[in-house]
């Protein structure tokens, strides 16, 4: 089994949408503080969270960093990304979104975590948008290329050729990119980094991710009648809507799936702390959603 025993870090970049931190810079990066984040992504409508803990902060930065939940969400629009990696050459993003929620808890001082709530899109599932109509008979992944340019993002196919016809569609961006994709009956992926399309059922682009022993499987996986469940350590190769292939003693489990759900259980500077990776995955001839 790949040794869990290695150094490991999170990078946390917190930036302010309007005002600034101490030095007049609009963006403050975290790195080799004490911190842990745990992160889901279930897929379809619903939109990736994560639950962080940053430990170490100034009350000065805590103060400037707090959103609170009832206020106005357009006061704020702060965004975090969560770097993960163990050196300066592997560092990657498991995740980017807006904050929704972020403050200091000082019941255990002097060990105050700044702890903050964010889920990617936050801020583009409440914003308005004018409905659009697309007469007569219509490419999806046409369509769902204009919603993402809109949505600030880069757009994926993985093979959509369907069309759809009179489409209307309402609601806030991210409303009609999830209409679109129940209308034409086809998997979403979204992230706040990209918008990603494939047939229902089928895997985003790419290698499948070799998942074993040697490169960090914990246990065993374990079968449903849907697919596989299994939790490794954390792997940056490993991506929502991508496939892995699955080698284990458990027989039944072995070959190619392709994840729909995953959380990430991380942490930094913690001794005994986790850097794991919980997937739920299926077989590409089954429609999860």
């Amino acid at each position: 089994m790949a040794s869990s025993f290695q150094s490991r870090r999170l990078d946390i970049t917190f930036s302010l949408a309007a005002g600034t931190f101490k030095g007049e810079a609009d963006t403050v990066k975290l790195s080799g503080m004490k911190a842990d984040a745990e992160i889901h992504m279930a897929g379809g409508s619903q939109l990736a969270e994560a639950k962080i803990r940053v430990f170490g902060l100034s009350q000065a930065l805590m103060n400037r960093l707090t959103v609170l939940a009832w206020q106005a969400v357009d006061i704020h629009k702060n965004t975090v990304r969560i770097a993960a990696g163990t050196n300066d050459k592997d560092m990657a993003t498991v995740f980017y979104g807006d904050i929704w929620n972020a403050m200091a808890d000082y019941q255990g001082a002097p060990d105050v975590p700044l702890i903050v709530s964010a889920q990617s899109g936050f801020v583009n599932k409440l914003k308005a948008e004018n409905p659009k109509t697309y007469p007569g008979t219509q490419s999806v992944a046409t369509i769902m290329a204009q919603l993402a340019k809109l949505l600030g993002v880069p757009f994926e196919n993985n093979g959509v050729t369907s069309t759809v016809t009179d489409q209307y569609l309402s609601g806030t961006l991210l409303d009609q990119a999830h209409a679109l994709a129940r209308t034409a009956n086809i998997d979403i992926y979204y992230d706040q980094t990209i918008l990603a399309i494939s047939p229902k059922g089928r895997a985003r682009k790419g290698d499948a991710v070799l998942v074993n022993a040697s490169t960090g499987l914990v246990g065993f996986p374990s079968l449903d009648r849907i697919g596989v469940a299994f939790t490794t350590l954390y792997n940056q190769s490993i991506s929502h809507g991508k496939k892995v292939k699955i080698e284990t003693s458990v027989t039944p489990a072995n070959g190619e799936f392709y994840v729909y759900a995953m959380t990430h259980a991380l942490s930094s500077e913690t001794p005994g702390g986790p850097w794991f990776t919980h997937c739920i995955a299926s077989t590409q001839a089954n429609a999860i959603r």
